[in-house]
């Protein structure tokens, strides 16, 4: 736990950046004037998942009043060296091909405090948005498609062997049988029958990279700029996923179905129009995030 501390301290936090600042800035310049802000944090008596921002100045520089950010990503088990690996990957695959959408860059995975120094994206996220104007913004979706059809035609990096991992769901329905819950049978036989089927198209179906996370609180908007981020679950697998996450993440916030038909008329303007097994496909996963998301709340809410 002496990381978590040393992550969330000003002065700790100051000297990591400046061992590491030829990664971020460059070598003349130092920070200081550092700042801490903890955007979420998990802690108990054997492990914690931090992310935080870092602000800034820089010493001597020109504008040394100018604040700077970068944003920063530790879990005690080391899982963000993943995150570093795989966010490298898809920056360098998108770096120059694709303007419309925008990763951020990723500085530096520190190993000693397993910590994930990247690009701060400033903006508000597309689960914001959606909330705030109750439904999706058409540009924003077609440019979102836009952005899957390049990442889903690029080259599996040799990197990039995991599948698709089941373990959250799982989990959430071990928790609910643990307490009771009336309809925790009902969910286990219903991913049962889905994770079946889902395992049976992976052999023929999985051979894509795969956002593995790909929703709206995943993607930060700011005027007409447009960033995808978090790419800690990056995987090969079948190209319908992610649009079958999104889809399922915006019925939850909107419970609209309009949003639906929207949604699938500009992904099979994108796309082409989809044939029988890819419906089928299509509909199962949609049916698998909408169980993801039914059960976080009961597990993970107050």
């Amino acid at each position: 736990m002496k990381n978590f501390k040393t992550l969330t301290n000003p002065k700790g936090v100051e000297k990591i950046l400046n061992e590491n600042r030829k990664f971020i800035w460059g070598e003349k310049e130092r920070a200081h004037a550092m700042r801490v802000s903890i955007t979420q944090s998990y802690r108990d008596t054997r492990s914690y998942n931090l992310a935080a921002r870092y602000d800034f100045r820089l010493k001597p520089s020109a504008g040394a009043k100018k604040r700077h950010s970068i944003f920063a990503l530790s879990h005690s088990d080391g899982r963000k060296k993943y995150a570093h690996a795989m966010n490298d990957i898809i920056f360098r695959h998108f770096l120059g091909a694709q303007k419309q959408i925008t990763v951020p860059r990723p500085y530096k995975y520190v190993e000693r405090y397993r910590l994930f120094l990247l690009e701060y994206i400033k903006g508000s996220t597309l689960a914001s948005i959606l909330v705030k104007e109750k439904s999706p913004r058409t540009n924003h979706l077609i440019s979102l498609m836009d952005w899957l059809a390049h990442l889903h035609g690029a080259k599996v990096h040799p990197k990039i062997k995991r599948r698709i991992n089941f373990y959250h769901l799982e989990h959430n329905i071990k928790v609910l049988k643990e307490r009771g819950h009336k309809d925790a049978l009902a969910f286990e036989k219903k991913f049962k029958r889905i994770k079946k089927q889902m395992k049976l198209w992976r052999k023929s179906h999985g051979t894509t990279v795969v956002h593995g996370d790909f929703n709206p609180s995943n993607v930060i908007i700011k005027g007409n700029s447009i960033a995808v981020v978090d790419f800690e679950n990056v995987y090969v697998g079948d190209y319908l996923i992610d649009a079958a996450n999104m889809l399922s993440y915006i019925i939850m916030i909107l419970r609209d179905t309009g949003a639906k038909k929207q949604f699938m008329r500009l992904y099979q303007e994108n796309r082409g129009k989809l044939t029988p097994s890819e419906k089928r496909r299509f509909s199962l996963y949609v049916d698998y995030f909408s169980l993801l998301f039914k059960t976080h709340p009961l597990v993970w809410g107050k």
